[in-house]
């Protein structure tokens, strides 16, 4: 009866260490995938808000006597810059969903009591 559960606790020691060691590899290759695509991602981001900066800050392109901008331009404007953010986000979160796929659930099979 004793060596019955040594078995059973050797036998799930080693599927642990088996699981343990098969989520390190996957790890590894997971991380050298977003490593390489990590740089691609910051430079689009960086690019995107120097791009958002640049629209913002310039002066309005106004003629002699030409009146200020409306609330309705303005409001277009911002809906146009945060359009802008909101795609640059689910373009990075993409990226990183096929980089990083979800994790599989555990698995949790218990000895049957004697």
């Amino acid at each position: 009866m004793n060596s019955a559960r040594e078995k059973q606790a050797d036998e799930a020691r080693s599927a642990l260490v088996s699981d343990i060691e098969e989520l390190k590899k996957s790890g590894k290759e997971a991380l050298g995938e977003a490593s390489a695509a990590l740089p691609w991602m910051v430079g689009g981001g960086l690019a995107v808000i120097a791009i958002a900066t640049a629209i913002a800050m310039r002066p309005a392109r106004r003629s002699f006597g030409a009146p200020p901008r409306s609330l309705l331009g303005q409001a277009l404007r911002a809906a146009a810059l945060s359009a802008v953010g909101l795609l640059a986000r689910r373009l990075a979160s993409q990226a990183l969903d096929k980089v990083l796929p979800e994790p599989e659930p555990a698995k949790a099979e218990l000895p049957a009591q004697a």
